[in-house]
């Protein structure tokens, strides 16, 4: 379903990185560069405004979850009600 690629747009609201060395790479560049972590922290706070499923999508990930746990599908209910 995407995951965390689907989540971040790399290079506007955060990084995505292959390896450990990749990941250190971008801590260094973040706590070195004050405005680029301002305009990432300023568009990840709008990404998160919008759905990032439509009910559809969201109703298959959820049956999905709901196959492995109850517990989960209904955390993951509440979760998604509370940050829409």
């Amino acid at each position: 379903m995407g995951g965390i690629k689907r989540q971040v747009l790399n290079g506007i609201t955060g990084f995505l990185v292959t390896s450990q060395e990749d990941a250190a790479y971008r801590e260094r560049q973040l706590l070195a560069d004050q405005q680029l972590r301002e305009r990432m922290g300023f568009y990840a706070k709008e990404r998160v405004k919008t759905p990032l499923f439509d009910n559809k999508t969201f109703e298959g990930l959820l049956n999905t979850y709901n196959v492995f746990n109850p517990l989960i599908l209904l955390m993951i209910g509440r979760i998604f009600t509370f940050v829409v």
